[in-house]
């Protein structure tokens, strides 16, 4: 039985590991590679507001390491709903892509 229990973690933490290093190269992406006509996102825009908080080293890790941490944490739920472990790595699924998505839907130049 607790042999399932690390199995289920480890799962877990690899899948949800994995999604969030893709998220999180996403970010990378739209911060420091906008599109061919940018180099990097205008001082003052939007994208160049969220990219100047997740630039540092850090953030980049902790946007790997902090739902990872919650995946795992979820794990513990299994022993009292699984539909609430279900629905617990669902939501940390949905706030890992929607930053992704916010990340690259930003305006990174002033219009004219």
């Amino acid at each position: 039985m607790k042999t399932d229990r690390i199995a289920v973690v480890s799962l877990t933490a690899v899948l949800i590991g994995a999604l969030a290093a893709l998220c999180a190269l996403a970010v990378h992406q739209a911060c420091l590679h906008p599109s061919p006509v940018f180099d990097r996102p205008e001082p003052g825009t939007p994208r160049q507001q969220y990219c100047s908080a997740v630039s540092p080293g850090a953030a980049w890790l902790i946007l790997i390491a902090v739902p990872v941490a919650y995946a795992v944490a979820a794990t513990a739920l299994l022993r009292v709903r699984v539909g609430a472990f279900w629905a617990a790595i669902l939501l940390i699924c949905v706030l890992v892509g929607a930053n992704a998505w916010v990340a690259s839907s930003l305006i990174f130049s002033h219009t004219i």
